[in-house]
């Protein structure tokens, strides 16, 4: 099973996210593979196959997750990254040291079963492979839209009927 750690979105937010990603689409790129609305997340570390299951992964993540409190964060914005077959577009969440604090967490705790060399970066991706027809910095501003983290996630990615599903398989929620 494929497996990553995230926070995985209230359906409200994600309804949210997902109009205003399609609106901003429509208008400002030539081509893009949108992320379907149930797929939307913030990836926190990418796990990979997981040859043994979840439990271990669930074990660890509930104890150096235990004393964490829930998070507040701020999506405030768009943002990209570059790539040379289409870009990565992506909602910017607010730079906040308590999502930090436990992605740091997170990413020191599973380095043995993949070792991210990247800084977290915390985005929500919305597209992938898109060629802009007008520059990310014009398109339309939104009002800061606040969220409260309260669990952090374990999600399998598998392909259903030819579509990409992300599953989540176990929460630790925070107090």
């Amino acid at each position: 099973m494929r497996a990553f750690i995230a926070i995985d979105f209230s359906y409200k937010i994600k309804e949210v996210l997902d109009k205003l990603a399609t609106k901003n689409l429509l208008i400002g790129c030539e081509k893009y593979r949108k992320v379907h609305r149930d797929n939307i997340h913030m990836t926190i570390h990418f796990l990979g196959y997981l040859p043994k299951g979840s439990k271990e992964v669930e074990a660890r993540l509930s104890g150096i997750l235990q004393d964490e409190r829930q998070i507040k964060i701020i999506i405030h914005g768009w943002g990209k990254f570059n790539r040379r077959n289409g870009d990565i577009i992506w909602f910017d969440i607010q730079s906040n040291q308590e999502l930090n604090k436990i992605a740091n967490k997170i990413r020191d705790e599973f380095a043995d079963i993949n070792y991210e060399s990247r800084k977290f970066s915390p985005h929500i991706t919305i597209a992938r492979d898109t060629k802009q027809k007008i520059l990310i910095s014009q398109w339309e501003c939104f009002e800061e839209i606040r969220y409260d983290i309260k669990k952090i996630s374990l999600m399998k990615s598998e392909f259903i009927n030819n579509k990409l599903r992300y599953t989540e398989i176990f929460r630790h929620k925070l107090i």
